[in-house]
């Protein structure tokens, strides 16, 4: 049942026509790969360990869907889904989230249902980067650095 809850939000998700955010999301269309996730300075998700054990977390941009999954070698896992806004897509810009079911995600994000990152693009020789900085629900300095695949 699960599965087919997955495949019916990623069909719903290709099959809506580009209409938000202004017909173009620029960057960050795609998929994202955690590379690693800080909370106050302490690294809590590293891809390189998390990656030793099967373990992929990627974030995935269409329209103004994001999506949000934890994957195992066998491509089980879980998939969340919200909505997303920015007025400006700049290289550094502020990036509204509305995630329905925050409360499931992975406690460790330390994500909640309406919140703002700030989202820096970075380009280095060939690859695309991109770091989030965000508070917790409790005024924790998150930051979360991934790259396009």
């Amino acid at each position: 049942m699960k599965r087919i809850a997955i495949i019916l939000t990623l069909i719903f998700g290709l099959a809506v026509a580009s209409c938000k955010n202004g017909d173009d999301i620029g960057y960050l269309y795609g998929l994202w790969i955690v590379e690693n996730v800080t909370v106050d300075g302490e690294v809590v998700f590293d891809a390189e360990s998390a990656n030793e054990n099967g373990i992929v977390m990627a974030w995935k941009f269409q329209n103004d869907i994001v999506q949000l999954s934890l994957t195992n070698e066998l491509h089980e896992g879980e998939l969340w889904t919200g909505l997303w806004q920015c007025d400006d897509l700049t290289y550094v810009s502020t990036i509204e989230f509305d995630f329905p079911a925050a409360d499931r995600m992975p406690e460790f994000l330390l994500l909640s249902d309406r919140m703002s990152v700030e989202s820096v693009w970075d380009a280095p020789v060939g690859d695309e980067w991109m770091i989030w900085s965000y508070l917790g629900p409790e005024g924790q300095n998150c930051e979360m650095v991934m790259h396009k695949l």
